[in-house]
C-alpha cells in the first residue's frame, strides 16, 4: 500500500515522500494503455478491498479519519476520482501534512466508508503529529 512514487507522475522533487491510497483501477474501469514501464506500475497497485478491516478499533480510526480532514492540498488536478469500490467520485488533489506522506483526497472516504486500514507506519505518523501543526492546519481548513 506504500508507495515510493506517484502512480501519475515521476518527477524528481517528490523523491523521498512516501505515498499511500493509490489503487489499481477497479476490473470495470481498467483501460488497455500499452506495457510501458509507467502503466506497468499503474497496473500494480493495491487493491483496496485487499485492506479491509472491520476490527480496527474504532477510537483509533476515528482519531486517523479525523486528522486526515485537515491536511493541506500538496498538488491538485481537474476532474474527479472515483472510488474503487463503490461508485463515488472524489477531488483529484494530493494531500500531505508535513510532506512526508502524500495522499489522495479521497482516502478518508476508503477509511471511514470501507474500513480500509492503512499500515501501522502511516496511522503512527499521523496521530504522533504534533499538536501545534495539528492547530494550524485545522484553522486553515
Amino acid at each position: 500500500m506504500i508507495l515510493s512514487r506517484h502512480p501519475d507522475r515521476g518527477d524528481p522533487s517528490w523523491a523521498g515522500k512516501k505515498f499511500i491510497g493509490y489503487w489499481c483501477m477497479s476490473d470495470v474501469r481498467r483501460w488497455n494503455r500499452g506495457t510501458s514501464d509507467f502503466e506497468h506500475f499503474r497496473d500494480s497497485l493495491p487493491d483496496p478491498r485487499d485492506y479491509v478491516d472491520s476490527s480496527w478499533d474504532k477510537v483509533e480510526k476515528m482519531e486517523v479519519t479525523v486528522r486526515l480532514k485537515v491536511a493541506t492540498t500538496f498538488v491538485q488536478w481537474r476532474g474527479y476520482a472515483s472510488c474503487r469500490i463503490c461508485t463515488g467520485h472524489y477531488g483529484t488533489s494530493c494531500r500531505t501534512f508535513d510532506g512526508s506522506w502524500v495522499f489522495p483526497a479521497g482516502f478518508n472516504h476508503y477509511l471511514e466508508d470501507h474500513a480500509v486500514r492503512p499500515p501501522q507506519a502511516f496511522v503512527a505518523h499521523v496521530l504522533g503529529l504534533p499538536a501545534p501543526l495539528m492547530k494550524e492546519l485545522s484553522e486553515h481548513a
